[in-house]
């Protein structure tokens, strides 16, 4: 999991990259460290939902804050240091641009999952 979680890091330091941002890695934790976080949160509504029961938005909130400070300390630790190792480990990869739109596509359908899940928290 955390090698999937570097990935998406990757991808999105790549593509930051390009759009000639200096600071490419905090948006690039923000985004990933968000996309898992909403994949928990989906999780959690679905067995909710399975057991019958609602969640409060103060937990949402919650767990929206946790995803906030988790971005925040992962910035602080995680530099360009990491996007550099990522970028010699994944220099000679095979079909990159299908890799590329693939994970674009997780991290979209990671936010709609989550928002078709938002009926739950009441």
């Amino acid at each position: 999991m955390l090698t999937f979680f570097y990935y998406i890091y990757y991808r999105a330091c790549k593509l930051y990259e390009q759009s000639s941002s200096k600071d490419y890695e905090i948006p690039a934790i923000y985004i990933t460290v968000i996309t898992f976080g909403t994949n928990i949160r989906f999780i959690l509504a679905s067995i909710y939902r399975y057991k019958g029961l609602t969640l409060s938005y103060n937990v949402l909130f919650g767990f929206i804050a946790v995803e906030v400070v988790l971005g925040i300390v992962l910035s602080t630790f995680q530099g360009k240091q990491k996007y550099i190792e990522l970028v010699q480990k994944y220099q000679y990869e095979n079909h990159s641009r299908l890799k590329g739109w693939l994970t674009f596509a997780y991290i979209i359908i990671s936010v709609v999952l989550a928002w078709s899940q938002t009926s739950v928290f009441v």
